[in-house]
């Protein structure tokens, strides 16, 4: 095995990143005119991390990538890589890989040249440069498409070469902006697994970003949800879906349940609360007041039709059917309960037949599924 710069590199091609790179991000602060596209965001990415940025359009998340890339001038805050701020360099001496949605190849080069071409710039000879470009390309999978030119390549193979490019040249940090948005959802599905795969072997620390929430939850160790130049939660992805912080975070994370009632009961952690005629049970903390706001994901409903018999000790509701959407391995739900308003429900294709719009159906949650948030 011999050492590559910062990589262990063996003639299997395996790279292994061995230089612990902790970035943090503070206080920054970028508007457009009127308009705050940073709020004075702070943010820490672990060394060796996957960490997403995860947000809507117009939230601040590619201001934040291209502030800490150098493609764009911060009004205030710092950006630093292992204690040193780099926002006073240009980008092309921060040693930051960069890919992007749109491939950015020259189509005149082959594969090996363009992901050859940063290592170039940066003055190594040829021979290294052939060796660390060939190490890279075999690591995303291209091996003996080194000579083609990307018009022959298709679009999943256009990335994985721009992906090659952004690591062959031994980045502090790779960033990643929507990288897979203008794949087909099966391609998409697969360079999600092998981007993460190549994430684990390098062990360089990413920073993604995308708005897809199904992206972010699947592939990042960290997410940080942004809205309006901040972010509104970060933490793992199971944390974010299953104990969102408000409304916001909890609908875009997914489908999402909003049940407002009114405090009638607390025994400890146990809260009951009430709108109209029906009685909802909370297990949890739910702060002081006269009402609360749950949320409940559409899969921690159960469901059946009526006159099935359901445990004693779940949260109940019925309704009418209004509307029922076949997804391939599950089945969604909307029913019209009289009191709880409108409920989305998702199970298993298998968990029940068809059924007929405006039948009655019985609906039953745990106390434990639900999770208080703050009104606002």
């Amino acid at each position: 095995m011999t050492r590559v710069g910062s990589y262990e590199s063996a003639t299997s091609g395996s790279l292994q990143h061995t230089r612990s790179t902790a970035v943090r991000v503070e206080k920054l602060r970028k508007s457009y005119g009127g308009q705050v596209a940073l709020d004075d965001l702070s943010l820490d990415i672990a060394p060796g991390s996957f960490q997403a940025i995860l947000g809507p359009s117009g939230s601040g998340k590619t201001s934040l990538l291209m502030s800490v890339a150098g493609f764009l001038t911060p009004d205030s805050g710092r950006v630093l890589v292992n204690g040193r701020d780099v926002l006073p360099l240009p980008p092309e001496r921060r040693n930051f890989g960069m890919v992007f949605q749109g491939y950015a190849l020259f189509p005149h080069l082959t594969v090996l040249d363009n992901v050859a071409f940063a290592l170039r710039a940066k003055g190594a000879a040829k021979g290294e440069r052939d060796r660390r470009a060939r190490t890279a390309i075999e690591l995303v999978r291209l091996s003996g498409m080194e000579n083609r030119y990307p018009s022959q390549l298709s679009g999943g193979q256009q990335q994985r070469v721009a992906l090659a490019r952004a690591i062959a040249f031994e980045p502090d940090l790779l960033l990643l902006d929507e990288p897979l948005s203008a794949l087909d959802r099966a391609l998409r599905s697969d360079l999600q697994t092998e981007l993460k795969d190549l994430q684990r072997k390098t062990g360089l620390t990413c920073l993604y970003v995308t708005h897809d929430q199904d992206e972010a939850l699947s592939m990042a160790d960290v997410v940080a949800v942004m809205a309006s130049g901040q972010i509104k939660q970060i933490g793992k992805p199971f944390d974010l879906y299953e104990k969102p912080s408000s409304r916001f975070v909890a609908s875009f994370l997914g489908k999402c349940n909003f049940i407002e009632l009114d405090v009638i009961a607390r025994d400890g952690q146990s809260v009951v609360g009430r709108r109209g005629a029906s009685n909802v049970r909370h297990n949890g903390s739910v702060a002081e007041g006269r009402s609360m706001l749950l949320t409940l994901r559409p899969e921690k409903i159960a469901l059946s039709t009526a006159g099935g018999e359901l445990r004693p000790d779940r949260n109940r509701a019925s309704g009418r059917l209004r509307h029922l959407s076949y997804l391939g391995n599950s089945i969604e739900l909307v029913v019209d309960t009289e009191d709880l308003g409108e409920l989305t429900v998702r199970a298993p294709v298998g968990d029940i037949a068809q059924i007929d719009q405006g039948r009655l159906m019985e609906l039953s949650w745990s106390a434990d599924a639900t999770v208080a948030i703050p009104r606002d």
